[in-house]
């Protein structure tokens, strides 16, 4: 049988994925109808498909069980028709996540159906429809950059529409003023999103990215008009990276609690993250204050679902907050969040990012082997769990190393450094902290060779000055010195 390996062509089982369960029923439904045609071996193909969402492992896809659903006992099959038919699936789905879209009233709809209707010459459709975009987005309280894009778009295609309108010398000049303070805003506001994330993935990149213009664009944004509390709410971000002010956080945090309501989901999540990652950065800096703050937003955050995205809690949010919880011993919030955790966590990540967290949750109650136990049963898929688990074993067995048994806390020191080494896809400032780490549990583990009162001394020294990952627990193990 002549065939090649099209259907895994990773792109069919991607488009697919996108699909919720109950989307992957009404798209089969929908197959074959006068607005999604196709014949009956696409039909048949999709029929094959169905079952293996949403994970379509390929090891359970057979590609001759599925030419012989598909195509029936035919002998030779050619790898291009099979290609023809997975790619004429993907072109339906994709058709299919279009008019879902569609079926939601937004700008975007409009603005699209407005060009129709200029391209066929219906002028009066147009403008119409041009002025209720305008009149749309001038009614919102906290309008967002893509808002101001629709604008400055609607404002420009009205200008440069064929019709003799434009040739009235009032309604032009009109249009044109319009137009040029439309591109002006969505320029600066633009220009303050850009500025704003890139402050905000300081922390996330464990770098200190470069952010031009910072004072300009707050300058610029000052002169939008009207006054646009989500503008005035990225200006204070700025005034705090610039000057790292806790007054301008703090009152962008009133700002954000009393126009919440006003701003969009996504938007909700992009400056929820923000707050935190800055309230982030000055706890990893030592101001240890602001990790009760971190904690205090992560608890309004999930009581008024500002993290979530398509109804889910991210795993990285969700972890660091029950890290944090633990740490500042909220035991009780995180035994009720992780009790949750079956409704506010996607399926695909649910069970191991429970474990991890059970993990941190039974090192706070002091039960390292349980730490273990957990661990093991757990994957890491990217280097933040990576990382955490590391430092947590390590924990573990300095813990356990105190009582009669002895867990290998110097080789895991090296096995746990040499990870660092290897990998480079870490961000240096956080292989940096997990050095330093490893170097002072080093340095307590063999306490017993060195004069306590010396070590306890320099420790204490050195840990506030130096840039270190679990900082708190290093300090507990060091002024226990005196007591081991």
């Amino acid at each position: 049988m002549k065939t090649k390996t099209a259907l895994f062509n990773r792109k069919i089982f991607d488009v697919l994925k996108v699909l919720s369960r109950n989307e992957i029923n009404e798209f089969g439904r929908f197959l074959g109808t006068t607005v999604f045609k196709c014949d009956e071996e696409v039909l048949k193909l999709f029929g094959y498909l169905k079952p293996y969402h949403p994970e379509f492992e390929p090891g359970k896809i057979s590609e001759k069980k599925m030419i012989k659903k598909v195509f029936g006992n035919t002998t030779s099959v050619s790898g291009r028709k099979i290609d023809k038919k997975v790619s004429a699936l993907i072109l339906l789905a994709e058709k299919y996540l279009l008019s879902k879209h569609l079926d939601t009233p937004s700008e975007e709809k409009k603005l699209l159906l407005a060009r129709i209707y200029s391209q066929r010459q219906a002028d009066q459709l147009f403008f119409r429809l041009m002025d209720k975009v305008n009149n749309q987005v001038n009614r919102k309280t906290a309008p967002e950059t893509l808002d101001y894009f629709y604008k400055t778009r609607s404002s420009y295609e009205s200008y440069f529409h064929p019709s003799k309108v434009k040739f009235e010398k009032r309604i032009s000049n009109e249009q044109l003023k319009r137009a040029i303070e439309h591109h002006k805003d969505y320029f600066v506001v633009g220009m303050l999103r850009l500025a704003v994330e890139a402050v905000s993935r300081r922390y996330a990149a464990g770098e200190d990215i470069a952010v031009p213009l910072l004072k300009e664009v707050r300058i610029l944004a000052a002169n939008i008009k009207p006054d646009n509390p989500l503008v005035n709410l990225y200006s204070l971000i700025l005034f705090h990276a610039e000057h790292s002010d806790d007054a301008s956080l703090n009152t962008a945090e009133e700002l954000f609690r009393t126009y919440h309501d006003h701003i969009s989901p996504s938007k909700q999540n992009t400056i929820v993250s923000m707050l935190i990652n800055f309230s982030l950065i000055q706890y990893a800096s030592g101001r240890e204050e602001h990790q009760l703050k971190v904690f205090m937003l992560y608890q309004l955050a999930f009581e008024n679902q500002w993290l979530e995205v398509e109804g889910f809690i991210p795993e990285s949010h969700f972890t660091r907050a029950i890290f944090i919880a633990v740490d500042l011993k909220q035991f009780s919030w995180v035994e009720k969040t992780l009790d949750n955790a079956e409704q506010t966590l996607r399926s695909d990540i649910k069970q191991n990012t429970i474990l991890i967290c059970q993990a941190y949750l039974s090192f706070g109650y002091e039960k390292f082997e349980e730490v273990l136990d957990y661990l093991r049963q757990a994957e890491f898929p990217n280097i933040n769990y990576e990382l955490n688990s590391r430092s947590l074993i390590l924990k573990s067995y300095y813990e356990l190393n105190i009582g009669e048994r002895e867990y290998p806390v110097v080789d895991y020191c090296e096995s746990y450094r040499q990870y660092l080494m290897r990998r480079k896809n870490i961000p240096a400032v956080f292989i940096e902290r997990n050095l330093n780490f490893i170097k002072m549990v080093r340095r307590l583990t063999n306490a017993h060779a060195e004069n306590r009162e010396d070590l306890q001394r320099e420790l204490l020294y050195r840990i506030e000055r130096m840039p270190i990952i679990s900082k708190g627990w290093l300090l507990e193990k060091i002024n226990q010195l005196y007591v081991q």
